[in-house]
């Protein structure tokens, strides 16, 4: 199945309810060894917090380039994806549990950016928009090819 990559950004201080972050620890040997990976789990996608994609900064506004950011990529788990998606259309397609967990990553914050590339390229538009828009934009992108970063710098 061909990649997709998602990154949501919020404030760095933001909690995300209902949303467990751990840190992976693997046993080798009766010892145990924490890994770098601060993961969450949501349904079929697993969360990784990570470092902010170096692109992102500089198509963003110049308030928004400011703020402290914490980083989640989604990626679809292959083992928990239940058998009738069979596309990334479907699995990130609307009204999917992926729409239900964009919206629990930035309904309650009033600055956040997501970073949607169908075929994990740069992204060849940005632009403001609320989280209607985004999602809209997200249907769009795999009928157009095109990647986007869309950011929302307060309630609109």
């Amino acid at each position: 199945m061909e990649e997709v990559c998602v990154d949501i950004l919020v404030p760095a201080n933001y909690s995300i309810p209902g949303l467990a972050f751990k840190r992976k620890v693997i046993q080798w040997h009766g010892q145990l060894y924490p890994q770098d990976l601060v993961q969450a789990q949501y349904e079929y996608f697993k969360l990784t917090m990570g470092p902010l994609p170096s692109f992102v900064p500089s198509n963003l506004p110049g308030d928004l380039q400011e703020q402290q950011w914490q980083c989640i990529s989604i990626e679809y788990d292959d083992d928990k994806l239940p058998g009738h998606l069979a596309s990334p259309a479907d699995i990130f397609g609307e009204r999917s549990i992926f729409f239900e967990l964009v919206a629990k990553l930035v309904k309650e914050v009033d600055k956040w950016v997501i970073v949607f590339t169908p075929d994990c390229n740069d992204p060849e538009e940005k632009g403001g928009g609320n989280l209607e828009v985004a999602l809209k934009k997200i249907e769009e992108s795999f009928n157009t090819k095109k990647g986007f970063i869309m950011y929302q710098t307060s309630v609109l």
